[in-house]
């Protein structure tokens, strides 16, 4: 008869990936608020870009500034709900998914960087070159725009933005630490012990 080999013990998750896991629930509750907050200024971003170049010789900016909003706040949705598939995966010991995380992380911490930089600077401007004389300058678009938007839009949207990029560069260290490595390794698949020998009884002596 065949004895079933006792099951191995299952992996104690340690808090590195615990940590690791929760941060990349914030940099998804941070994608999609800022996405519900950018989708809450698109009639006013629209409005603005409207009147920014209704006597220029641009046409159709406002669309395409728009459209570009509405993209960017999608891609954060999309981004968001991947990184909550990642996490819940990575709180399960998958190697695969810490991989994807890495992948995928270091896209958005790219992009995230280069947004919040370009913000920072001003970088987004449709011209005003001597070509296009009538276009306005990116800080006239971006004083009306400004005006426009409420108070607490740009600081809100720069905050969450800091917070999911810090969430995510956290947590691709955390995962990379060799305290992780072992709950990502494969555990060997529980097999079956062979049977014991049969041994004869021994019968007891004569006299």
């Amino acid at each position: 008869m065949a004895y079933a080999a006792a099951p191995a013990e299952p992996k104690r998750r340690p808090a590195v990936v615990t940590v690791a896991c929760w941060l990349l629930y914030l940099a998804a509750a941070g994608q999609v608020l800022s996405a519900v907050v950018t989708f809450s200024q698109l009639g006013t971003t629209k409005r603005v870009y409207d009147e920014v170049f209704a006597k220029t010789s641009v046409t159709g900016a406002a669309e395409m500034s728009v459209a570009i909003m509405a993209a960017s706040a999608m891609i954060a949705v999309v981004f968001g709900i991947g990184y909550v598939v990642l996490a819940i995966l990575n709180g399960r010991g998958k190697n695969p998914a810490r991989i994807v995380t890495w992948v995928l992380a270091g896209i958005a911490i790219c992009f995230s960087g280069c947004g919040l930089a370009a913000t920072a600077i001003g970088a987004s401007d449709f011209g005003g070159s001597s070509a296009n004389s009538d276009v306005p300058s990116a800080q006239e678009i971006q004083r009306a725009l400004g005006n426009a938007w409420p108070g607490w839009y740009e600081p809100l949207v720069t905050t969450l933005g800091i917070i999911s990029l810090a969430a995510l560069v956290t947590a691709v260290v955390l995962l990379a630490l060799p305290a992780a490595h072992d709950f990502f390794r494969k555990q060997p698949e529980a097999g079956w012990e062979p049977p014991a020998p049969s041994v004869p009884p021994v019968p007891p002596p004569t006299a």
